[in-house]
């Protein structure tokens, strides 16, 4: 169908956060329907006969390189910022906004002074804008975020009178493109947890949190949670699965994680080490299922804040892959999947009495995951790498310039 050229802002390998694993997963599905360059900052062990992988630096002659036979390019996050020169490719440029970071850095860098927040918004909203005026087709994590997005494309004029009236729906200006799951099964390959670790034996009940402990979620409510839970029932045990970030890069920056203040009220609670355990590395992205499959409930928190309502929390799909029965705050749009589908328990945000009933009624289901079995078998074939992708897809199949590019370059 074409040559397409994705450029991961993120470390593509062993180790990966969100945006790794979204562009891995997203090339080996394209790959089926067109040749597939995937680009990232860092050399990487991983390899797929049906992908190009190549590395690129500061510079940019890598990509420079790879533009000229790609048709289709696709990018995400700063990555418009630090290659300027994609602005004007021939090629239509599409812009993922999966990630919502200009709500994530109020967060982050809440810490900070008033003036430094500023500056980082500031410089935030520009290359965000940037984007929305660059980009020829966009994609978003959902129906949400889509609807957020839209108001800022029109705000830069991206909807206009001729685009209103060949394309009513704006799908071919912005579609979804959620996370997805691997179509194989979830296969587990050796003791992960259970019996495994110092401290949980091999018939505990585990929690487990499955991604980073960043600053907009709220895993000090869990940890709080884990004090009356492990006091009725000291068989409960939660581990937190992932700390700092593979991309050490990001790792470094300041207010990012929570995870010092996460084992700091661990220790003074005296759970650490008893109730409450850490990993001392990030989960291997091919290890994940070993762990979550052990797992009796996965849990993820956040603060009440703007991110939540747009947001997209990537590793509860790993969950639905493995059939691990979730507990989340309720607000973002999985709450709602989660109880649209019956996949688990919502609970109100910062309320510890709801948590812990939840937590526990999760648990105390009679056959608990089994009983969640067949809510998670209907769910899974929707959500399939291949199956998400097919707006980006159909884009590829027929790719365009948009119609204002030209002017806005102008």
């Amino acid at each position: 169908m074409g040559r397409v050229l994705i450029i991961s802002p993120d470390v593509v390998n062993g180790c990966m956060a969100g945006p790794g694993i979204r562009y891995w997963e997203m090339a080996r599905a394209l790959s089926r329907f067109a040749e597939v360059t995937l680009a990232t900052p860092r050399d990487t062990a991983l390899s797929d006969e049906r992908v190009e992988l190549v590395t690129y630096d500061q510079r940019g002659m890598v990509i420079r390189e790879h533009l000229k036979s790609a048709d289709v390019v696709v990018i995400q996050g700063f990555v418009l910022r630090e290659f300027s020169f994609l602005k004007h490719a021939s090629q239509p440029l599409v812009v993922d906004l999966y990630d919502p970071f200009l709500l994530e850095n109020l967060e982050t860098h809440r810490f900070r002074t008033l003036a430094h927040r500023h500056a980082i918004h500031c410089r935030d909203l520009a290359a965000l804008l940037e984007q929305l005026r660059c980009g020829d087709f966009f994609l978003c994590a959902s129906e949400r975020q889509r609807d957020y997005w839209l108001g800022m494309l029109a705000a830069v004029g991206k909807v206009d009178l001729y685009r209103g009236s060949n394309d009513a729906s704006l799908r071919d200006l912005i579609d979804v493109v959620s996370f997805g799951l691997p179509e194989a099964p979830a296969r587990h390959t050796r003791q992960a947890l259970k019996g495994a670790l110092p401290g949980i034996e091999p018939d505990d009940r585990v929690i487990v949190w499955g991604g980073g402990i960043w600053a907009w979620l709220d895993p000090l409510l869990l940890i709080r949670a884990m004090k009356d839970v492990s006091a009725e029932h000291s068989d409960v045990k939660l581990f937190f699965m992932g700390r700092g970030h593979p991309n050490p890069q990001i790792t470094a920056v300041k207010g990012l994680s929570l995870f010092a203040d996460a084992v700091k009220l661990a220790r003074n609670l005296g759970l650490l080490g008893r109730s409450v355990f850490f990993n001392d590395q990030w989960v291997a992205y091919e290890d994940r299922q070993n762990y979550l499959l052990e797992a009796d409930v996965g849990v993820s928190l956040h603060k009440d804040s703007i991110e939540m309502r747009y947001a997209l929390r990537t590793r509860l799909f790993d969950c639905v892959w493995c059939g691990l029965p979730i507990v989340v705050s309720k607000g973002d749009i999985w709450s709602e999947t989660i109880e649209a589908h019956g996949l688990g328990r919502g609970v109100p945000v910062g309320d510890l009495r709801a948590l812990i009933e939840a937590i526990l009624a999760v648990l105390d289901a009679g056959g608990s995951k089994a009983r969640y079995r067949d809510r998670f078998d209907a769910l899974r074939p929707l959500l399939t790498w291949e199956r998400v992708i097919q707006p980006l897809v159909k884009f590829i199949a027929s790719p365009h310039k948009a119609t204002d590019s030209l002017a806005v370059l102008g």
